[in-house]
This record gives structure tokens, C-alpha cells and sequence, in this order.
């Protein structure tokens, strides 16, 4: 089963590309927006991202289905 992320607003869109791009915040936070933005921008599957990112694919499976929650 695939796992996409919901539907995003333009107010979340912006605060996202915004963490995926800082320094000034933890290591973390900023890979896991930078894992929803991948999702959405570049339509990406779980094992895709991770292969990207040098994740496992249940890690980035883990991070979107708490995004969406």
C-alpha cells in the first residue's frame, strides 16, 4: 500500500519549505520536512525518499502517516 500525504494548505506549503531550508532549527525537524516536502513536491514514494535521503523506508513511512495524522 502506498502512503501519500494529505492535501496541504498554501500556509502550510510555505512553513514547510521554510523548516526544510533552516539552520537555525534542530537536525530532525528539518528532515522531516524536508521527507513531507519530497513527498509532495517530487510526488515521491516512501522507499524513493528513503533511498534519497539515506533513510529506511519504514522511517519515512513512520514520519507521513504522522504528518497526515
Amino acid at each position: 500500500m502506498t502512503i501519500r500525504v494529505r492535501a496541504l494548505s498554501p500556509e502550510e506549503v510555505n512553513q514547510l519549505t521554510e523548516l526544510a531550508h533552516a539552520r537555525k532549527h534542530g537536525a530532525g525537524l528539518v528532515r522531516r520536512a524536508q521527507i513531507i516536502m519530497r513527498a509532495v513536491e517530487e510526488q515521491l514514494s516512501a522507499p524513493e525518499i528513503a533511498a534519497r535521503m539515506g533513510l529506511c523506508g519504514e522511517t519515512v513511512r513512520c514520519w507521513i502517516k504522522r504528518f497526515n495524522a
